[in-house]
């Protein structure tokens, strides 16, 4: 991005600039996927992450390492960080309570 090259799909997913190569054609779909995904985490955790990426451009290095301390420190205190924390114990699959998901249909 800062050189203005192009880079191929494999390139790119080497690199971590993205997470996966959808299929030919598929890319709506695994997007809808994707998001669909998102929406069975924690809502808490999920807004604090966009909060944090929406800002980050004006914050100091300082300001925006007390950002992550606040909003980790507020995370943990919820009941589906610690059923995440249960879960991985467990080895099972989290069940967390307050997600988007409700009311989406897939």
């Amino acid at each position: 991005m800062f050189q203005g090259s192009v880079i191929s799909a494999q390139e790119a997913l080497k690199i971590g600039l993205v997470d996966e190569i959808a299929p030919a054609g598929t890319a709506f779909e695994r997007a809808f996927e994707f998001a669909f995904e998102l929406t069975k985490q924690p809502a808490h955790a999920l807004s604090s992450i966009k909060y944090a990426l929406d800002n980050a451009y004006r914050l100091t290095a300082s300001e925006s390492v007390e950002l992550a301390l606040t909003m980790t420190d507020a995370i943990f205190k919820t009941e589906d960080s610690r059923e995440g924390y249960r879960s991985f114990v467990e080895k099972r699959a989290p069940v967390f309570q307050n997600t988007p998901q409700s009311g989406i249909k897939k």
